[in-house]
């Protein structure tokens, strides 16, 4: 079985990678949806910071994604 640079067998961490997008994706879907049905009830304070966790969110699965590309090289 290959392994990474930290010992631990490649596959597992790639799934466990592979989780963490799809529950930071799920969130991101969730949030985004919330904004949708209540922003009228928000204020532009809530709008942006659900606005700016929504954009950390994507940052974290493309770093992730990266991750991935780096441990299959």
């Amino acid at each position: 079985m290959m392994t990474n640079k930290h010992g631990r067998p490649r596959q597992n961490r790639e799934e466990e990678i592979k989780n963490i997008i799809e529950d930071t994706e799920e969130n991101l879907n969730r949030t985004t949806e919330f904004a949708k049905e209540h922003g009228a009830a928000l204020n532009e304070d809530e709008m942006q910071q659900i606005e700016e966790k929504n954009e950390h969110r994507k940052e974290t699965m493309e770093n992730l994604q990266q991750a991935i590309n780096k441990e299959n090289e």
